[in-house]
């Protein structure tokens, strides 16, 4: 076992029947080394994710996407009260309440087919701010909190022709005044084929790695291989890689694929986003030697 893998987060994987409508897979509270809150999960039948109306002190961002490989149809209707206006879509799709801001209740209706989903927040305490401290007035748009999938495949002749990008978010882009960077990715094709170089961020980030199969939640059906700090790790199963700020990752080589299957990054505190690039850490010959400067 290498030093950093404390940083590979792997569901804790629970009985469940073809009854059960939520299933977690990974949450933030099962592995305190993750320094924000995060919960990823399936819904598999009509749910109410909270009918209570609350506020943090962090943005929260929310994703949701179908399990079926089809472009734009989420496959199920999801609602969610932001400050009283219900925001409603049967697409896939991200959202970012603002800190401070009251929402909920959210629910999942309509279901048609089952669908993928995650939540994440800046802070590690998912608990409501007491009423005094919401923000009720002149809150943006919900249009300015959305994004939808946005069909982007990316240049023919990289890596991107071997993925479906279902959902793209930038901050100076998609959602302005984000403090977030999020990017659902669907792996489509068989490799190997690499993905990216080695570098470091002065923020924290995660990469996600799930299979789209709702019924078998804890399968991936697929082999990557992840550099952590130039340690070399294969991952076939479901599992976050969570990198605290300043911890090289990468490079990342998908190596097969047997089904589709999902793929996220995330990380907050975007908006002073800095990404360096690291020369050593190819993988091309290898594991990889890193110098410690002790």
């Amino acid at each position: 076992m290498g030093y950093y893998e404390k940083y590979i987060l792997r569901p804790i994987e629970k009985p469940i029947t073809d009854e059960d409508a939520k299933v977690e897979l990974i949450c933030s509270k099962d592995h305190p080394v993750m320094g924000f809150f995060y919960e990823s999960c399936f819904y598999r039948h009509p749910y109410v994710i909270t009918d209570q109306t609350y506020a943090l002190p962090y943005e929260e961002l929310f994703c949701f996407a179908n399990t079926t490989g089809e472009n734009e149809d989420l496959g199920a209707t999801v609602s969610i009260n932001v400050n009283g206006q219900v925001f409603t879509s049967d697409k896939n799709f991200m959202i970012v309440v603002p800190a401070f801001v009251p929402h909920g209740p959210i629910e999942v209706t309509e279901m048609k087919t089952p669908i993928f989903s995650y939540c994440a927040g800046a802070g590690r305490e998912h608990v409501s701010l007491p009423k005094e401290n919401w923000v009720t007035e002149d809150v943006k748009p919900l249009e300015d909190m959305v994004i939808y999938y946005n069909g982007f495949k990316g240049d023919p002749h990289s890596y991107a022709s071997e993925q479906q990008t279902v959902i793209m978010q930038c901050l100076y882009k998609y959602v302005p005044g984000t403090e977030f960077f999020s990017v659902l990715r669907r792996f489509e094709a068989n490799g190997p084929w690499f993905f990216a170089g080695g570098h470091i961020h002065d923020n924290p980030e995660l990469l996600a790695y799930y299979g789209m199969d709702p019924w078998h939640p804890y399968e991936m059906k697929h082999k990557i291989t992840q550099y952590i700090g130039g340690e070399k790790y294969t991952l076939d199963s479901p599992c976050v890689c969570y990198f605290p700020p300043y911890v090289f990752h990468c490079p990342l080589q998908i190596e097969e694929t047997e089904k589709p299957c999902y793929w996220h990054s995330l990380a907050p505190g975007m908006s002073g986003y800095k990404s360096s690039e690291l020369k050593g850490l190819s993988g091309e010959d290898g594991d990889v030697e890193v110098v410690k400067p002790w």
